[in-house]
């Protein structure tokens, strides 16, 4: 891998082209040893594939988007820079940003192969700009950083004023759960004894759960039962997994948590 002098040439066919789905992958990022790339999915995002700060054009493609960096609040659009060279965060001190700004180390390459963008052993640098349907809208050479980044303004300055007015991106699913688990699962919750939900917030430099009433009401019940939980998960996996891949493009791999949760009437 010539790391210093990466090929500039057409893109291979292989990477994702416009109207494409992005490629998902995980990698680390700073406090994250496994990062995956579409729970980003939802906003814009620019995916910038440098592979080394080393080389010149990749380094200075960097500074050309980070004038633009307001653009990237985290809400409206993010930014991933992709490196697999070390230095680029022991001596060039490349870290993640408060908002919006990450990096991804990708020492072992493998996501510049899904992306395709190997070819004969040399890097050729590219930068995507992914629609908030995770698709591809811009998929260039890094040299042509500037357009895409005037590309996400001009997104950006669209969406302004639609979001209030726009349907929510969310799946309406109805039986997932047949009437007797859903009994099932009301039993369970009566049987333990609920704790009051409470949300995450920034304190003092620290996150730390709060309860608000005025901003939230839920009482929680943890499913703790094993036989429970894999009639939860085989459920969730059968009838829900493939209507999200189909309806978003999109594969869930996990469940963070399975709580059974209630919202008073009152």
């Amino acid at each position: 891998m010539d790391a210093q002098s990466p090929v500039l040439e057409p893109l291979p066919v292989e990477p994702p082209g416009f109207g494409e789905l992005a490629r998902s992958f995980t990698a680390v990022t700073d406090g994250i040893p496994n990062y995956t790339l579409d729970v980003a999915a939802g906003r814009l995002i620019v995916l910038m594939m440098f592979g080394t700060l080393s080389a010149e054009i990749c380094s200075e493609a960097l500074k050309v988007a980070m004038r633009k960096d307001r653009l990237f609040n985290d809400h409206d659009a993010c930014f991933f820079g992709v490196t697999f060279d070390p230095d680029d965060r022991n001596l060039r001190s490349l870290v993640n940003a408060d908002f919006g700004v990450r990096y991804l180390w990708d020492f072992d390459r493998k996501a510049f192969e899904k992306y395709g963008l190997i070819r004969n052993g040399n890097l050729v640098p590219a930068i995507f700009l992914i629609d908030r349907d995770f698709r591809i809208l811009m998929a260039e050479n890094i040299t042509e950083t500037d357009k895409v980044m005037k590309r996400l303004e001009a997104e950006l300055s669209a969406l302004k004023g639609k979001e209030a007015e726009a349907t929510a991106p969310v799946l309406v699913l109805p039986h997932v759960f047949e009437p007797d688990f859903c009994q099932t699962l009301l039993d369970y919750f009566h049987a333990h004894e609920p704790a009051e939900s409470g949300f995450a917030a920034h304190v003092q430099g620290k996150t730390i759960n709060v309860i608000n009433k005025t901003l939230k009401r839920r009482q929680d019940v943890t499913i703790e039962d094993e036989a429970l939980v894999q009639a939860v998960k085989g459920r969730l996996e059968a009838r829900l997994f493939p209507m999200i891949n189909r309806a978003f493009g999109w594969q869930a791999t996990r469940i963070e948590r399975y709580l059974i949760c209630r919202y008073s009437c009152e």
